[in-house]
């Protein structure tokens, strides 16, 4: 069979070929394209994070600009940054990852009604938008960079006092002064230990 060892032993199942044999890990490959493996290879399971747009002002000329951005799990189509990577799993320090609602909708009547912008949080959001996307780094070196809980929008009251509007996490601190340091991302893929 193309592509195993003499010693290993192959398993044809329809559409897929697989080598067991004495390697560190076994692969397969599919004959329609594509290939996978059991997760021996020495990289951990990563998930990107990236700093980016999370909502936008579109203007009468259809005109798309940014109205805040903050840190998200995935690309946008406008400007967004690879910042780095956390893992998918849980080690001792780690504080958990979610991807959920940071600027929920209201009511006339003052209840939650959706969500009108998605981006990474340090808690799960209140309203059951939130899912679990991944750790932060447990160090601080560098080979990381830091990731930060604080505002992406403020607004004005009626009589002039400003206020956090819109928070989330983000690469730098926020410059009202509402920030706090949530944890780390990886620059790279992390390495198995």
């Amino acid at each position: 069979m193309a592509g195993c060892g003499h010693s290993s032993v192959f398993v044809v199942i329809p559409v897929l070929v697989a080598c067991l044999g004495p390697s560190a890990g076994a692969t397969a490959t599919s004959e329609i394209g594509g290939a996978a493996t059991d997760g021996h290879d020495d990289l951990q399971a990563t998930v990107a994070v990236y700093d980016g747009c999370l909502a936008y002002n579109v203007d009468d000329t259809n005109s798309v600009t940014c109205r805040y951005r903050g840190l998200r799990p995935s690309r946008e189509p406008y400007s967004s940054t690879l910042y780095g990577y956390v893992t998918k799993t849980h080690n001792s320090g780690s504080q958990a990852l979610f991807w959920g609602c940071v600027d929920p909708s209201y009511s006339e009547y003052g209840s939650v009604t959706g969500c009108a912008a998605y981006g990474l949080r340090a808690t799960a959001d209140a309203w059951g938008y939130s899912k679990l996307i991944g750790y932060t780094a447990t160090d601080d070196s560098e080979s990381t960079r830091p990731m930060y809980n604080g505002c992406l929008e403020t607004q004005q009251t009626a009589d002039g006092q400003f206020f956090c509007a819109v928070s989330g996490l983000r690469p730098t601190p926020d410059p009202w002064g509402w920030s706090s340091l949530v944890g780390h991302v990886y620059r790279d893929h992390r390495r198995r230990a």
